[in-house]
This record gives C-alpha cells, sequence and structure tokens, in this order.
C-alpha cells in the first residue's frame, strides 16, 4: 500500500470511507464500521500528511503555492454525491467540476461543484447561505464568487 496521502485518500474514498478535517485538526473518518475499522491504523499512521492533503492550515482553501486547494476536485472527479437536506424537502449534488456537473444530468440549480462548495462554506451567514441556494436553484444556475467590483458572491 502506498504512502501517498492522494493515494491513501481516494483508496479509502473507494472503500466507502470519507475522511474530513474538523476544525480542531482532528481527521474523521465516516463510512461502515468494518471498513474504518480496517482503515484506522492507517489513517493514523499517515494523520500529518492527510492532514495536509486534505488542504487544513490558515486557509483550508488555499495550497502552499497560494493557488486553490483542488484535492477535493481530485476526491469528487467523477463521482457524486447525493446529499438529502430535510429543510429543503431537496437532496442536494456535490460534484468535482463542471464538467461532472454536465454530465449527472440533474437540474443545474441542485448541484453544486468543488468550487461552491468552497463558496458557500466561506458564507457566514446561514440566511444568506440559503438565499444563495434558493436564487441557484429557482433559476438553475451556478454560484460564482464575484471577481468585479463588489467581490461579493454573484450566481
Amino acid at each position: 500500500m502506498t504512502n501517498q496521502p492522494a493515494e491513501l485518500i481516494r483508496r479509502a474514498a473507494e472503500d466507502g470511507v470519507q475522511l474530513v478535517i474538523c476544525s480542531e485538526g482532528r481527521v474523521k473518518a465516516t463510512g461502515t464500521d468494518e471498513a474504518v475499522n480496517n482503515w484506522l491504523p492507517t489513517l493514523r499512521q499517515h494523520k500529518a500528511k492527510i492532514v495536509e492533503a486534505l488542504g487544513r492550515g490558515s486557509d483550508p482553501h488555499v495550497n502552499q503555492s497560494g493557488g486553490p486547494n483542488r484535492n477535493l476536485e481530485r476526491v469528487l472527479k467523477g463521482q457524486a454525491i447525493a446529499l438529502y437536506c430535510d429543510s429543503l424537502k431537496q437532496t442536494l449534488w456535490l460534484v468535482a467540476d463542471e464538467e461532472d456537473a454536465r454530465l449527472l444530468g440533474e437540474r443545474r440549480g441542485v448541484i453544486y461543484t468543488a468550487d461552491e462548495i468552497r463558496l458557500v462554506a466561506s458564507i457566514d451567514d446561514p440566511g444568506f447561505v440559503r438565499d444563495v441556494h434558493a436564487f441557484k436553484n429557482q433559476f438553475n444556475v451556478a454560484a460564482k464568487r464575484d471577481q468585479g467590483r463588489l467581490g461579493g458572491v454573484g450566481v
């Protein structure tokens, strides 16, 4: 088995184990008990590298070279994760990028790319997040960071 963090993350995901960095720097592994228990020794052994690969740092959305962290895209590429949102009574889809969004064949308003996930996660106001989703869903569009004069969220 490789000790390269991206490969470990990918292989764990193939086995049904999803890895998340908690705010206190812990790695949380979710999946079936059997799969998680099989991966725990390896995850513990390579924790520091996995934390780094998942983008932990002063800004988890930026890699060491200052560009956007693209680990989420690598993990999601070619896959779609369906999340049912009780409050919206709707299934939302997470995908790597626009190409995967087109391939999924669902309405664009219920699909979130990795870039959109980063954008929405950076918004501190839950009410504004709901508004962004409602607008995105109503007009069946993607959410993008406004690069214009306002520097806000554009849809």
